[in-house]
């Protein structure tokens, strides 16, 4: 959920309980100020009457006009003065009624004066402020909304233009990213610190992005002296069979080792996106362009079979090199004598299965580094799958792999171009 959404939310729940309340607190004001203002003037027809006494010694006309209703009662005795409000009944009165009570003396007995009146005008008053406060409450929360939506998206656009400029930067391309300037104090301290973070991080990147390479550079050479050196040692006649022996098992570690260093430091030039750059490839191109390279490996040793349409897919070209030639590196070397090798390219993937050891590879782990299954051989480094994972993901690929019988399976699917 937006922040924005998450504030609308909670601010149009605040409107409401407020309204509610306020409305409920509003209508008990104008309440007891109807009431206040309907007790004095009832209070001023008991002083008129009073005064009529005084001057005729006789009640006047009992009244009943409206809403207004006085009746005379004879009392035993004087009580006191008191309002009280009667309450809606059933098949008598409908409204609810203010009633004023008060004892009178006349010709030396006491009377009960009762004077009541109608509050027809409350019940009114009543849906008069409901109806004001819904319609108060409507107005302003589609004002609110309409003001904060224009008003926020205003506000928040240098925050989403920044978010914006830290998605576009890349690592290594020298391209800090270029942060908008705005009055708001908050987004300014933030672009501060993402710039100072960014350049930082290049920093730090373009450091180890120099030590891999010079190590790996470094490395190559040391590995390339020893392997020539063993292989002349390897040629000399003079050599006992053990020495021999002692001599190609080393070769054989130089070679692992060496092939170790091109891939580690492959997986570190895909993890640091120095394959970002793609283009329309056609596979179809660059299957025909394997097969001719490997014709002289499988010559004799494989029987390969292939079925082909055209495809193409927008992807970095050295990567779909290297990920077609780890797959039929590995469909080569992980095969049986006069084994088989098929290839099946199709609209949206590619299928490629060999024949192999009759034991199943780890469908959980195959895709990790350093996973070696028990059909592959010792000298195998365990990085060739996990090269053609991270080239998949980068190229919008999705690989798996399956096992029927003796039939080691390969799938790539991605979305047709």
């Amino acid at each position: 959920m937006k922040l924005f959404t998450q504030y609308k939310r909670i601010t149009l729940w605040v409107l409401v309980v407020f309204f509610l309340l306020s409305s409920l607190v509003y209508y008990f004001l104008i309440r007891r100020l109807l009431f206040r203002e309907l007790d004095l003037s009832m209070t001023k027809i008991e002083k008129r009457i009073e005064d009529y006494v005084q001057v005729h010694h006789a009640f006047p006309m009992a009244d009943s006009l409206d809403d207004l209703h006085i009746v005379y009662a004879g009392a035993s005795q004087a009580g006191s003065r008191s309002f009280r409000l009667i309450s809606p009944t059933k098949g008598k009165n409908t409204d609810n009624i203010r009633e004023l009570t008060f004892f009178m003396e006349l010709d030396h007995r006491w009377y009960k004066v009762t004077v009541s009146r109608n509050l027809e005008g409350i019940r009114s008053t009543a849906y008069m402020v409901v109806v004001t406060a819904l319609i108060t409450l409507i107005i302003v929360v589609c004002a609110s909304l309409l003001v904060n939506r224009l008003l926020f998206r205003k506000l928040w656009q240098p925050f989403y233009a920044s978010i914006a400029a830290i998605g576009q930067f890349q690592l290594g391309k020298n391209n800090l990213p270029d942060f908008p300037a705005t009055r708001i104090e908050e987004f300014n301290f933030m672009n501060d610190h993402f710039q100072k973070m960014a350049a930082n991080v290049n920093k730090e990147y373009l450091i180890l992005k120099e030590f891999t390479e010079n190590a790996s550079h470094e490395m190559q050479t040391p590995l390339a002296i020893i392997r020539s050196k063993l292989d002349l040692a390897i040629q000399d006649q003079n050599l006992s069979e053990i020495q021999s022996t002692t001599l190609q098992s080393a070769y054989a570690s130089v070679n692992k080792l060496a092939s170790l260093n091109r891939s580690l430091l492959l997986i570190a030039r895909m993890s640091n996106n120095q394959y970002s750059d793609s283009m329309v490839i056609n596979i179809k191109d660059k299957l025909y362009d394997k097969i001719i390279q490997f014709q002289e490996l499988w010559k004799d040793k494989l029987n390969v079979s292939y079925e082909l349409c055209d495809v193409e897919i927008n992807a970095n070209p050295d990567l779909i090199d290297i990920l077609l030639n780890n797959l039929f590196s590995n469909a080569s070397k992980h095969n049986i004598q006069q084994g088989k090798v098929m290839l099946r390219l199709t609209g949206s993937a590619l299928e490629i299965n060999n024949t192999g050891k009759r034991i199943p590879l780890d469908e959980t782990r195959i895709f990790q580094r350093f996973y070696k299954g028990t059909s592959l051989q010792d000298d195998n480094n365990g990085l060739g799958l996990s090269i053609i994972k991270q080239i998949c993901d980068l190229s919008g690929i999705t690989p798996s792999y399956s096992f029927r019988g003796n039939i080691h399976g390969f799938l790539l699917q991605w979305g047709t171009a």
